[in-house]
């Protein structure tokens, strides 16, 4: 079995050397071969393929026919094929493919709104398309966020509450107090680009930090979805986010779970670990093609309501390469083992 890893430019070793060399150990150890490809690499006419594989405990280049399936490692074969790019085209019309996008901050919670057993996980949100929207939220929950649909790594996320006779704007670990003029002209600069807002949900430790839960889930060697790793990420003090990429630390779940929850700990870990797979199952659902890997990151406020923050096509896994690598493989297998009956 020969499993491609696929990058549109840019040699993929280099692109992520720590998650290439965990594929290529565990195809090894799971009896198969992964090459890794780009897509200069391509010749479609003779359907081969001049890959990088792992061999003799060095890299090595060389010819490989098409492989049995392929990873759309950076997301692009898509928006290759709308370009018109026939090398792309070729080899999504010749190979299975596995690793698909996902949608956006709205759309998946337009998404999830329509499924009654999903939709209590969802909060309240709304496109930013006018002040009035923002001083509706601010005048019934208080306290908001206003994101980036297209929003990453917890990037311009801002907090806004209002206060007597100013707006206090949080960006992170900075506050700001604004007059109504200054608020006004930060709304119509939102405005301008494309932010939700949602009510502030206060999820915070013991201590007074912000958390959230990552829940990274994949499918299998039998193709089921599974829970991979799950973690909390806890944030600094002064913030309103728990992102690692804004100073955000991991935190092992059963020690944070008994610390912050003690003797629910057992039954908080069953009901996010249950929320997570059963977001995986419907999430798939929307979508034509079959995902098979999901980031789905969760939270619990002080009233002990669980809240979907978002869903991650591509979610990072710098702790755990390792585990991340042998199901993509395994699954790939299980996809190569079924395309052949």
């Amino acid at each position: 079995m020969l499993i491609g890893v696929y990058t549109s430019t840019g040699n993929p070793i280099e692109v992520s050397p720590q998650h290439s060399y965990c594929l290529a150990s565990q195809a090894k150890m799971q009896g198969c071969e992964v090459v890794f490809f780009e897509r200069k690499d391509i010749d479609y006419n003779s359907k081969i393929i001049e890959g990088i594989i792992r061999k003799n405990g060095r890299w090595e280049k060389e010819i490989f026919p098409f492989p049995d399936v392929v990873i759309d490692e950076c997301l692009t074969l898509d928006k290759e094929v709308n370009k018109g790019i026939q090398e792309a085209k070729v080899l999504i019309d010749k190979v299975p493919r596995i690793k698909f996008p996902t949608l956006d901050k709205f759309e998946i919670y337009n998404k999830f709104k329509k499924s009654n057993k999903l939709r209590q996980y969802i909060p309240p949100y709304d496109i930013i398309n006018s002040i009035s929207i923002v001083k509706q939220y601010l005048g019934e929950y208080n306290r908001i966020v206003v994101k980036p649909i297209k929003g990453i790594k917890g990037n311009d996320i801002i907090f806004i509450e209002k206060k007597d006779d100013y707006y206090l704007i949080k960006n992170h670990t900075k506050s700001h107090k604004l007059s109504q003029n200054q608020f006004d002209y930060l709304i119509k600069k939102i405005i301008d680009k494309t932010y939700i807002v949602q009510p502030y949900l206060e999820c915070r430790t013991n201590l007074d930090r912000p958390f959230d839960f990552r829940v990274h889930v994949q499918r299998n060697s039998t193709g089921k979805w599974s829970i991979t790793k799950m973690y909390a990420r806890v944030g600094n003090k002064k913030s309103i986010i728990s992102n690692l990429s804004q100073g955000g630390m991991i935190s092992n779940i059963d020690y944070f779970l008994f610390t912050e929850f003690e003797d629910q700990a057992v039954h908080t870990k069953e009901t996010l670990s249950k929320i997570a797979l059963n977001i995986a199952k419907y999430a798939n659902s929307i979508f034509s093609y079959t995902l098979d890997e999901l980031g789905v990151d969760l939270s619990i406020d002080k009233n002990n309501k669980v809240w979907l923050y978002e869903i991650n096509g591509s979610p990072a896994c710098r702790f755990h390469k390792w585990q991340r690598a042998r199901k993509t493989v395994a699954y790939a297998k299980y996809i190569i083992k079924n395309q052949k009956k």
